[in-house]
């Protein structure tokens, strides 16, 4: 499991290339924020509903992989902020 923040920013980018057996949940955050952003369990991408208002959402998101003869089973709780312009 590898995830790193994009330089100079506060950004980060999730990458399993070598672990296909990874998902990706919402398991923390307000109300808003949970219905206004959407992740794709597979893939781990985040996706803001339409017309959803200005402002900053914020989520806790579980990233699991599975482990294989390589590499050990892992999970790590990441914090998310996605701000809508």
């Amino acid at each position: 499991m590898q995830y790193y923040r994009v330089p100079n920013t506060r950004k980060y980018y999730f990458g399993y290339s070598s672990t296909p057996n990874s998902s990706y949940k919402i398991i923390g955050g307000n109300k808003k924020s949970k219905t206004a952003l959407k992740i794709n369990s597979e893939s781990g991408k985040i996706t803001v509903k339409k017309k959803t208002k200005k402002g900053s959402y914020t989520v806790t998101v579980k990233v699991t992989a599975a482990g294989n003869d390589q590499f050990n089973a892992g999970s790590k709780d990441v914090k998310v902020t996605v701000k809508v312009k």
